[in-house]
């Protein structure tokens, strides 16, 4: 009998101990299903943010690295399958939302998944930024020079009356008495020189921050030379006169290196066939032709008239053209022009621009605005050519045939060299060349800043699509 019952015992025990060990082999197999379905999950979340992330480059593909102003792609990014080895594991796609002049918006989603049930979404925001419309002056030459008295951009008025004298149109100072510009940076007026600025005459202001790839130079033992902001120079600092930089604010050193990942690069070029395709004139893109042109507004004030003359005095009207709220006027050959504009006007030659009078907005504010903007375009050299001159808008000179100067204002209306002197130049906006300026020939000469012009840039300008934030929704 002891034999049976341990042997009784003993299959009781292998029993227990079978059952046991099912069990714990169940639980294992069952913990490993559990895990690789939440690794299968954390697979399946992955590809889906992997499939959002390529929609959202695609989307940005269409939009390409370099377009125009009001001609940005903003039709959605199609559906697309991702596969690996041959097998369709996600898709993706995506949307764009123009919320301003300047600022696009890509909603991008990937799925993945047996039956796609994981779904991921990013959303970015693209900026799209030109340095027509950022700068206030971009020269694109080897060397710049400021002469005598010349002034950019102007000191933060007292708006809010800080000082409690109840005056908000004076300049406001800080406690030395130094002009101030806003604290943020972003506000401020900026100049930018692929090469080297050099200051040459006395009186020199500049009301913003400078950017300088070359070196910052005061060639002349002058005083009375102001930088009311900072200073990022990739070169040196060589000064035989007194330069002050200062912004007033206490917020470090005001004078910074300019790294290689700030600096902007050359000037993007222009696409003739681009402007030819969308010219709200097509007959001025056609054989070269100089051209005599006023620009009128329409009764309304949405639109512009463009009269064209026979000859440079405007004194035979020959033909008149109706253009679209936002227009694009492409001239092949050379342009002489004035006058006011309403709505968004873009205006590029492929030869000189003559600018024979006065070039303002008709909205009455001395800025741009949202329904009013232009921009003058010269595949060459701009001519000032009147004796007191206002101009408002973006300035560009591109100065292909390598002669004289981008900017000059040494002709008269007529076209021949003035051999006196002018008096008054102002302009209000942005210029942009590439070379050299020459506008000694007016006594007093003002450059002021018109920061409406970034966010309601006119139609046609080269923009860049950057990448400002990416988050997922």
């Amino acid at each position: 009998m002891k034999i049976n019952n341990e042997k009784g015992v003993l299959l009781i025990t292998s029993a227990f101990l079978i059952i046991v060990l099912t069990g714990a082999s169940a639980m294992f197999f069952g913990r490993s299903i559990n895990e690789m379905k939440m690794v299968e999950r954390e697979m399946d979340r992955l590809e889906a943010y992997c499939a959002a992330e390529a929609g959202f480059q695609g989307a940005l593909s269409e939009i390409g690295t370099t377009n125009y102003s009001g001609f940005i792609n903003t039709s959605n990014f199609a559906s697309v399958g991702l596969s690996i080895n041959g097998n369709e594991v996600s898709r993706c796609s995506a949307t764009k939302t123009l919320i301003s002049d300047n600022c696009i918006i890509i909603q991008s989603t990937g799925i993945s998944g047996t039956g796609y049930y994981m779904s991921r979404s990013l959303q970015v925001r693209i900026a799209l930024e030109s340095v027509f419309s950022k700068y206030f002056l971009f020269a694109d030459t080897g060397s710049f020079s400021s002469g005598t008295n010349s002034q950019y951009a102007e000191p933060l008025l007292d708006v809010n009356d800080e000082d409690g004298d109840g005056d908000t149109t004076e300049i406001l100072v800080d406690a030395n008495g130094r002009a101030r510009v806003d604290a943020d940076d972003d506000e401020r007026a900026l100049m930018y020189f692929r090469g080297d600025w050099d200051i040459d005459g006395e009186g020199v202001k500049l009301y913003g921050n400078a950017f300088v790839e070359g070196d910052l130079q005061v060639t002349q033992n002058k005083d009375d030379l102001d930088v009311h902001g900072d200073t990022y120079v990739q070169g040196n600092y060589v000064s035989n006169g007194q330069l002050v930089i200062d912004d007033t604010y206490d917020d470090g050193n005001d004078q910074h290196v300019l790294t290689n990942a700030e600096a902007e690069g050359a000037l993007p070029a222009f696409n003739t066939t681009f402007y030819q395709n969308v010219n709200s004139i097509p007959s001025f893109g056609t054989s070269p032709t100089s051209r005599n042109l006023e620009f009128v507004p329409s009764d309304d004030g949405t639109y512009t008239i463009v009269n064209e003359y026979n000859n440079r005095n405007y004194s035979n009207l020959i033909n008149s053209y109706h253009l679209p709220s936002n227009a694009i006027i492409y001239v092949n050959g050379d342009a002489c022009i004035k006058g006011t504009i309403a709505g968004k006007v873009t205006l590029y030659t492929s030869d000189d621009l003559h600018i024979q009078g006065s070039l303002t907005y008709n909205n009455g504010l001395d800025h741009a605005d949202e329904n009013h903007s232009a921009a003058y375009l010269a595949g060459d050299v701009i001519y000032f050519n009147d004796q007191d001159m206002t101009a408002e808008g973006i300035f560009y000179a591109g100065q292909v045939s390598n002669s004289g100067h981008a900017n000059d204002a040494s002709r008269t209306l007529d076209g021949e060299l003035d051999l006196g002197g002018k008096n008054c130049f102002t302009l209000i906006g942005n210029r942009i060349l590439k070379g050299n300026s020459f506008m000694g020939h007016y006594a007093h000469r003002l450059y002021l800043y018109d920061p409406y012009l970034r966010n309601n840039p006119p139609p046609g300008l080269p923009v860049s699509a950057k990448v400002i934030s990416v988050r997922e929704i």
